[in-house]
């Protein structure tokens, strides 16, 4: 079906491989919320991989589909929808950011005041500002204006 919609077949086979592991992903995701055992580890672990998964396959499916068919403006659209879970998840990486430095000063005056060593909570500030960067690369990319070459 999806041969008729678009005759490149990069972009068949990536939105193939999107479809799979979405479909893995969400039936892990059941498999884990209605088994009986809350706690089997493995299930937990492939829907996290699957999720992944799926998130950097959103984001190469929407590359292809750019780079293959750029003049189109249902490839336009269709991509930006593509990239939604890539600019959410850069855009969680960015709050944690945010967040991360402000838990990371109240452990280090909570350490100052026990008498204990600090210096691991710096750690987390520079984490925290790694996490700022990361995430509006990330943000960015999905937005389509990473990676675009110009056209002469």
């Amino acid at each position: 079906m999806l041969r008729f919609f678009c005759p490149h077949t990069s972009v068949r086979k990536a939105f193939y491989r999107l479809v799979i592991s979405f479909f893995v992903f969400i039936i892990s995701i059941f498999v884990c919320l209605c088994s009986y055992n809350y706690n089997n580890p493995i299930i937990l672990f492939v829907a996290i991989i699957f999720f992944i998964l799926t998130i950097l396959l959103s984001r190469d499916a929407s590359k292809i589909l750019r780079r293959e068919m750029p003049d189109d403006e249902m490839a336009k659209k269709i991509a930006l929808v593509l990239s939604i879970p890539q600019i959410a998840l850069g855009l969680a990486f960015l709050m944690i950011g945010v967040v991360m430095p402000f838990v990371a000063l109240y452990d280090v005056i909570k350490d100052i005041q026990s008498g204990q060593s600090f210096f691991s909570h710096f750690i987390n500030i520079i984490s925290a500002f790694m996490a700022i960067i990361i995430g509006y690369y990330i943000v960015y990319e999905g937005l389509g204006f990473g990676g675009q070459k110009k056209r002469r």
